[in-house]
């Protein structure tokens, strides 16, 4: 009985293979958890992973630093001019409470 070792060409294509897909599964994660990307901005950016996995994934990880820049940039300009940064909703849910709702 031989064995047969795969041939380069074949470990070539499945390593990229992989690798496009960790990329395209790493961008689709960014942009479900990302607060700061508008909703139809989202969805044009999984559409366009979906239909161009290696363009699409790649352009959206380059883009991703500048996204990441501004944010920051956002909250400093925030923190600066004395403006509170944004509250969850359960924060704000508990100072709506404790304001309206007082124990007698």
């Amino acid at each position: 009985m031989e064995l047969h070792s795969p041939s380069v060409g074949l470990l070539f294509w499945t390593l990229l293979s992989l690798t496009i897909l960790i990329l395209c599964i790493i961008a689709i994660v960014k942009i479900a958890n990302d607060k700061f990307i508008e909703p139809s901005k989202k969805v044009i950016w999984l559409l366009a992973i979906i239909i161009f996995p290696i363009i699409g994934a790649l352009t959206f990880i380059a883009f991703y630093k500048k996204i990441d820049i501004k944010k920051h940039d956002r909250e400093s300009r925030r923190h600066n001019l004395g403006i509170p940064q944004e509250r969850s909703w359960t924060v704000k849910l508990h100072l709506f409470a404790s304001v309206y709702f007082k124990p007698i």
